[in-house]
């Protein structure tokens, strides 16, 4: 992948995927209200540690389901940071294009282009 590729997945997972799983945790969290409260009106006496609880355990579905949608923001996040890892390591160790250590960290991103700002790096330095 190069990085125009990796950039735009990135936003589009942060601006669109991201507020569905959102939204659809406050929508999980507004439809739980209403037996919560329920069950709060029926009991006699009130502890807020028992609320919290019972909160937590029917809010699972909605944060599992946000932690699933969140994880195409954490994957390109992750892949933005090893690719400028991957240009530090060209630019200091002098790599060339065969090098097995790039073929195994960098293997998914574009090589010619890593190889590109690392040279366009070490000409700013």
């Amino acid at each position: 992948m190069n990085h125009a590729t990796i950039n735009i997945l990135f936003y589009i997972s942060l601006i669109v995927i991201l507020p569905i799983g959102a939204y659809l945790m406050i929508r999980w969290g507004k439809r739980i209200v209403k037996p919560i409260s329920r069950d709060i009106d029926k009991s006699k006496s009130v502890q807020v540690q028992g609320i919290a609880f019972k909160t937590f355990i029917y809010m699972i579905p909605s944060i599992i389901g946000f932690i699933i949608f969140a994880v195409p923001v954490m994957y390109f996040s992750h892949l933005m940071k090893q690719e400028d890892y991957c240009i530090e390591l060209i630019r200091v160790n002098h790599l060339k294009k065969t090098d097995p250590i790039l073929k195994e960290r960098c293997d998914c991103l574009d090589h010619e282009e890593l190889f590109q700002k690392a040279a366009s790096a070490d000409k700013v330095q």
